[in-house]
């Protein structure tokens, strides 16, 4: 082997060990990044469930805890089998968190709402100086209220900068920028539901209170959904086919398509905020609004707002429907001609072959 060979083999050898210890690098650096996000939403899940126990002075809420061992599952799932890498439509991760955090929200939440009638109870029925009140009552109210603020305005802010730090997976950069706006956007109006329990007739609605925190909890799913994430649609096919074909669609070819459409555009994630956020926040508000006449500037704000973007989903879900039976009669009218153009080519052809070519035409004549 000449002294070039050896060379050449040197390089691609040393080629191939920096492309594996490059690889490696990623692999771990995706892997420490994976592990802090997780850590740090089992730390928050502990806060919030050791506030829990505090607040209510009830032990039994650490059997909670438990929850907390489905997030350390998938956190050994994701580094062992995935690398660290996330998914490109869905994150686990945060579906494991917020099962393992809303049910102590919720228990918060329930006693404040209980502390506050009690409180009126009492400065109502037993005419309490309102010094002795504030000196007492108010700071501990206060304190559980900046309590239970604090924990689920940091679920909404821990949601998006986990995310954001991440290993990015099968998603664009692009898609991640996209995404954590749309993050942004969702968590600023879901906070504002909670502006109904500042109502004394809300508060005592008990059923609505429960709804209110079941649509709330629904809501926080679609942190768990990557909305911008899409489907690479297949190259155009080449508008040729059979004259014996039928250019007419069939059921099944357009069950395909309306799937198909729904992937490659951004038709489901309009659904999913439709159907988890804007629809049920506007029935909510619309409902306290007529049946107690809730008539506030932040309750009317916002329900003007869910109505409009309501407006606004619908005629977007118009308007790609719209696209896409054009985009199906633009196909049609290509298939049809593509079918004219081979019939054409077909008869051209077979026109050639039954003309005579000249030596024949000479033969033809000479016999004659």
């Amino acid at each position: 082997m000449s002294s070039s060979d050896d060379v050449g083999v040197e390089m691609t050898w040393k080629s191939e060990v920096w492309f594996a210890l490059g690889e490696c690098c990623f692999y771990l650096i995706s892997i420490i990044w994976a592990l802090l996000v997780r850590l740090i939403l089992i730390l928050h899940t502990y806060v919030s469930l050791w506030k829990v126990v505090t607040q209510t002075n009830d032990e039994q809420y650490w059997y909670l805890l438990g929850l907390v061992l489905i997030q350390l599952g998938e956190l050994i799932y994701r580094v062992a089998v995935c690398k660290g890498n996330e998914g490109m439509w869905v994150c686990p991760c945060f579906f494991f968190y917020l099962l393992s955090t809303v049910p102590s929200i919720w228990i918060l939440e329930l006693d404040r709402l209980e502390q506050y009638d009690q409180i009126s109870q009492n400065v109502t029925a037993s005419g309490v100086a309102l010094s002795s009140v504030q000196g007492i009552s108010i700071p501990i109210k206060l304190s559980a209220d900046v309590w239970v603020s604090v924990i689920e305005q940091s679920l909404l802010f821990l949601l998006i900068l986990c995310r954001w730090i991440l290993p990015r997976g099968e998603i664009t950069r692009d898609q991640l920028s996209q995404l954590l706006f749309v993050y942004i956007g969702m968590a600023s109006d879901i906070m504002e539901l909670f502006v109904l329990f500042d109502e004394q007739t809300v508060r005592n609605d008990k059923v609505l209170v429960y709804i209110i925190l079941v649509v709330w909890s629904i809501s926080l799913l679609q942190f768990c959904l990557v909305l911008t994430a899409t489907r690479n649609p297949k190259k155009a096919r080449v508008a040729t086919v059979h004259p014996t074909e039928s250019s007419a669609p069939t059921k099944g070819k357009k069950k395909k398509d309306i799937l198909i459409m729904c992937l490659t555009t951004e038709v489901w994630s309009l659904l999913v905020t439709f159907l988890m956020q804007d629809g049920p926040f506007l029935c909510v508000r619309l409902y306290a609004l007529i049946r107690y006449t809730l008539i506030t500037y932040n309750i009317l704000f916002f329900t003007c707002k869910n109505l409009l973007v309501v407006m606004l989903l619908t005629y977007r879900l118009i308007v790609l429907c719209c696209q896409n039976d054009e985009k199906e009669k633009d196909d049609d009218e290509e298939i049809i001609i593509g079918q004219q153009e081979k019939k054409d080519a077909i008869e051209a052809a077979d026109y050639d072959n039954d003309k005579p070519t000249n030596g024949n035409f000479v033969s033809v004549m000479n016999v004659n």
